[in-house]
Parts: C-alpha cells; sequence; structure tokens
C-alpha cells in the first residue's frame, strides 16, 4: 500500500483486526482495529521470519519463519524511507505551549504538536492522536493551528489574573485540594505504621512461642481498600 495510514485504511475496510482471545474468566482480550503504532510494531516484529531479539543482539529462532527474509528486509526499507526524522516532539523544540496538555473534543484524545514547512515559513499544528493513528477521516477535528490556539489560552489565563475574584476562587480550590492530599497522605502513613506494629508483634509473639520463623508475613492494612503489608523477617535486624 506504500504507507502505515493508507494500509491501516485497507485494513478497516476488510474488517482485519488484532489477534483475539478468550480468557479463563471467559472475558474477550484483544481484536482492537489496527492503527499506525500497533501496524508498524507488527510490521518491525522478528519473530515472523524466524529470529528472536535480546535487547539489541537478534539471533536465529527455534520456531519456523511464516514470512520470507526479502519480504520482511523490503517492509523494513519501505518503513525506513517514509519514517520521520527526528522525534522533535519528544524534546519539544518548537516551544508547544500546550504539549501534553490539549486533548481533541470530538475524540477525547491528546492532541501532538506538529508542523508543516512550505518554502522557508514553518506552520505549527495541534493533531488529534486518533487522526495521527488511524488518518484525517475519523476525527471531525483532526487538526487546529498551534499559535491561535495558543494565543487564546494565554489570554484566558491573563482574564484570570485581571479578575481578583476569580483569582481568589482558584487560589481557594487549589489550597483545598493540597490539604485534602496533605490528610490523605497522613491517613494512609498511620495506616501504614500501624501495620508495622501489628506485623513485629506477630514475630514477636512467634519468637517467643519458639516456632519457625515464616518466611514472610502478610497482614492486611485496609481490607476495605485490599492493601496488606508483607514482612520479610529474615530481612530485619
Amino acid at each position: 500500500m506504500g504507507s502505515l495510514l493508507t494500509t491501516v485504511r485497507e485494513l478497516d475496510r476488510r474488517e482485519w483486526r488484532a489477534k483475539s482471545w478468550r480468557s479463563r474468566g471467559g472475558k474477550t482480550i484483544g481484536g482492537a482495529s489496527f492503527n499506525k503504532c500497533s501496524l508498524h510494531g507488527l510490521l518491525m516484529n522478528l519473530l515472523y521470519v524466524g529470529k528472536v531479539r535480546h535487547k539489541e543482539a537478534v539471533f536465529p529462532g527455534e520456531h519456523e519463519a511464516i514470512i520470507p527474509e526479502v519480504l520482511f528486509q523490503r517492509v523494513q526499507k519501505r518503513l525506513r524511507e517514509n519514517a520521520r526524522t527526528g522525534a522533535t516532539e519528544g524534546r519539544n523544540r518548537h516551544g508547544a505551549l500546550l504539549r501534553r496538555l490539549l486533548y481533541c473534543k470530538a475524540c477525547g484524545r491528546l492532541m501532538l504538536h506538529t508542523f508543516t514547512t512550505r518554502g522557508n515559513t514553518r506552520y505549527r499544528y495541534y493533531t488529534c492522536t486518533n487522526a495521527v493513528k488511524r488518518g484525517r477521516r475519523v476525527c471531525p477535528t483532526a487538526s487546529l493551528p498551534a499559535a491561535e490556539i495558543e494565543r487564546a489560552v494565554v489570554e484566558q489565563i491573563r482574564g484570570i489574573g485581571d479578575d481578583p475574584e476569580l483569582l481568589n476562587e482558584t487560589l481557594r480550590q487549589a489550597r483545598a485540594q493540597s490539604e485534602a492530599a496533605i490528610e490523605r497522605l497522613a491517613s494512609e502513613r498511620q495506616l501504614v505504621a500501624d501495620g508495622a506494629k501489628r506485623c513485629h508483634g506477630e514475630l514477636r509473639r512467634l519468637a517467643e512461642k519458639g516456632g519457625a520463623v515464616p518466611a514472610r508475613v502478610r497482614l492486611p492494612l485496609a481490607e476495605n481498600r485490599g492493601w496488606h503489608l508483607v514482612f520479610y523477617p529474615c530481612c530485619l535486624r
């Protein structure tokens, strides 16, 4: 097909999905439709040519290949030719103010910072990851001009600073969230301390009875949360 997105569209047309299976509990696992990432991982899988990878080294496997080596290498060559260079989003070298903060309203997916170049001019966009992985046709929003959306957000933030009531309410809510977090952490700390005390008491009781000390002691911290504390007596001093 020449490209990952074109192949994804063809897979959708044929209604081909990833492998699915049913767990012992009767739950169906897998069976999702392909996107650029999952298809790319499948096309680079060395297992299909009878090889295995360990860290950076590749070794012949004990299983038979199901894809000819020549075909696999042709695919790798095409993937390298089509690959985008640099991984610029990871370094954020273009100063995207809303990187990892902006979500597509239509899809609910994170929007990535991308750009195109025409002549000497670079145009920046935020593009829905759903559109990036499966093509623009699947997302009604697809992309937004970066400069305009960043300017709108900055203006809103400046408006907060100019409104004393809104600023005070923002600070009040932030303080309330911080206090609630501190209270929750203090409660969890007390649970751990109480659990440790019970564990030490259990170990002391076992030692006084002269019986064999178990390899580990597992006591509940909070039954309603499913928390347990595990002690390994052999590690205690």
